[in-house]
């Protein structure tokens, strides 16, 4: 009995160790399943954190591409429109489309305004076929002092001024009507000019009356501002984007 007694004892005791080795065993196999978990946990937010941000790049490179075409179809419309334009008055002008969209990217330097609204201005003065050569290009430079003084658009004061040029006698008065006075030997002489056919006469000292009252130069000092400045920069930053697409 003695014996039996010992082998029962010996028996519970290696249960025990069985019990508590399991028992270990169960731990480690809980604290693996956490650090598991933890790791799925932390692969989950790492995956949603990088398909954000790949959503965020699709949509920017989206944006961009967009911004790019938008641009290129401005620049491509406006240099359609002023082609269009002059060849419907026979190039009257006297300049190519090319010519034309060269002189754009100069004025674009001193009034600040974009190229595709200065192209706009002379698909519109190419319309007074009167205004040819010189004229044109000053007529131009001009149109851009008269955006700036009367706070109107490009197209609105190359409207106003090619009809002017077009026909200097009608043109003195619409002038007077926005602040631009003529005195009486002025408009005696530029009616004078205009009986003798002497248009581009006429036109000039039409252009220079313009300029003595104040108008030359506004465009340029504008330009010089810090609003020009930024004006400026963000038409040749949308040139640039436009030559890189």
């Amino acid at each position: 009995m003695a014996k039996v007694g010992e082998a029962y004892v010996e028996l519970f005791a290696k249960m025990d160790k069985l019990k508590s080795g399991l028992g270990k065993a169960g731990n480690m196999v809980k604290r693996g399943m956490a650090k598991m978990s933890r790791a799925v946990r932390s692969f989950a937010r790492a995956t949603q954190v990088a398909m954000q941000k790949a959503r965020m790049a699709v949509f920017a490179l989206a944006g961009a591409i967009a911004g790019v075409l938008y641009l290129t179809a401005q620049q491509e419309t406006a240099e359609a429109k002023l082609a269009a334009a002059m060849k419907a008055s026979g190039y009257a002008a006297g300049f190519t489309t090319k010519e034309m969209i060269k002189m754009a990217g100069a004025l674009q330097m001193i009034t600040s305004e974009g190229d595709e609204a200065i192209m706009g201005a002379q698909a519109i003065l190419s319309t007074f076929v009167n205004i040819r050569g010189r004229q044109f290009v000053e007529a131009m430079e001009v149109i851009g002092d008269m955006k700036t003084l009367f706070d109107t658009d490009m197209k609105g004061a190359a409207i106003q001024l090619g009809k002017a040029l077009n026909d200097p006698i009608i043109g003195m008065s619409a002038l007077n009507r926005v602040g631009v006075s003529f005195t009486e030997t002025e408009k005696k002489m530029i009616k004078e000019m205009v009986g003798m056919n002497q248009i581009v006469e006429a036109q000039t000292m039409m252009l220079d009356v313009l300029r003595l009252q104040g108008i030359e130069g506004i465009a340029k000092a504008y330009s010089q501002t810090l609003g020009g400045k930024l004006k400026l920069i963000k038409g040749l930053l949308g040139d640039l984007v436009q030559a890189f697409g």
